[in-house]
């Protein structure tokens, strides 16, 4: 069994020699040496064979920096033999499924919160959700939220209703209701959907935004 998962982990997709032929690149402004340092990168994370296909996009101060993509879509599957007919190159335009995406945007957000000056990352998550604290999560700082170890990562069934997301009262008394499974700080566990609950009404709590 042990062997079995070692052989289904360390599988691989097939990486050319020349990489220049499986790569496309965009219109890029800037250094030239600065966007090949950090493609550089990319090329040895693309070259474990662990990722099929590999996309980039850096912008700064409003101008790409990086916009390259390596691999392919499909046909290259890590296991697989490689079918040079069959397989469709990545480009930038390809669509791609990202899940869990806008624990950036909202981690970003908090962070500019900070910047701000408007909370502290080790704030208690209660000094911004009245009644938070219930059930022991008092110690429960934005920090261990951000980092999935604020130890309320899961959620009622019945929570998962779209009509909640704009029902921020209702949302607020679910999250006053959740029970820790451990020590604030501790083990992490991937705050799936409770990350982001808590976050929107740390924000909206901390911007006024109602």
């Amino acid at each position: 069994m042990f062997d079995q998962m070692v052989h289904v982990a360390t599988r691989r997709c097939s990486v050319p020699r020349d990489l220049e032929t499986i790569t496309v690149r965009g219109e890029e402004r800037g250094s030239g040496e600065e966007a090949d340092a950090i493609w550089s990168l990319v090329e040895d994370l693309y070259r474990s064979g662990m990722h099929p296909g590999i996309q980039v996009c850096i912008r700064r101060q409003g101008e790409v920096i990086v916009d390259r993509a390596i691999g392919h879509a499909r046909g290259n599957l890590p296991g697989r033999r490689f079918d040079r007919q069959r397989a469709v190159p990545l480009t930038l335009e390809t669509p791609i499924n990202l899940f869990s995406a806008a624990k950036a945007v909202s981690a970003m957000a908090i962070h500019k919160l900070e910047e701000a000056g408007m909370i502290v990352l080790d704030d208690p998550v209660a000094d911004h959700i009245p009644g938070f604290e219930r059930h022991g999560k008092g110690e429960i700082t934005i920090r261990h939220v951000l980092t999935h170890r604020a130890s309320i990562a899961t959620l009622p069934s019945e929570s998962f209703d779209l009509d909640l997301l704009v029902d921020h009262d209702r949302v607020e008394e679910m999250l006053r209701e959740l029970r820790p499974s451990g020590t604030p700080g501790g083990a992490p566990a991937y705050h799936a959907v409770t990350g982001g609950l808590v976050l929107e009404a740390v924000t909206r709590r901390a911007t006024g935004v109602q």
